[in-house]
């Protein structure tokens, strides 16, 4: 009898070592649940990244200075919600093939200042 009731206590151990896994398993699902799911290479870029970001975070993700997120969230390349954090899809859109980061107007800008340049 007294090694029956060891061994069902063993198992129960056992069976309750596998809950707390699976509990922390199913955690760590659910806190990935807020993250951007899997898809091309920019959602693997962004994938560490949550839904919203904090200005410091778009520039790293960008790489590009903080003053530079300002200026994109001032001419509408980049969103913000109320709170006033990045919204990362608005990061992966800009980070998409063949969509430039830098803005129209700054290349205007700099075309303008080449061609001055070039005409004393």
């Amino acid at each position: 009898m007294d090694e029956m009731y060891k061994e069902l206590v063993a198992r129960i151990a056992a069976l309750e070592a596998k809950i707390a896994a699976l509990e922390k398993k199913a955690a760590q699902r659910e806190q990935n649940a807020y993250f951007i799911g899997e898809g091309g290479a920019t959602d693997n870029l962004l994938r560490k990244y949550p839904l919203m970001m904090d200005k410091t975070r778009a520039a790293e993700a960008l790489g590009v200075t903080r003053a530079t997120v300002y200026a994109m969230l001032s001419d509408g390349r980049l969103e913000q919600n109320a709170l006033g954090k990045v919204i990362t899809d608005s990061v992966k859109e800009l980070l998409k093939p063949g969509r430039p980061i830098r803005s129209e107007r700054g290349r205007k800008a700099r075309e303008a200042l080449r061609m001055g340049a070039d005409n004393p």
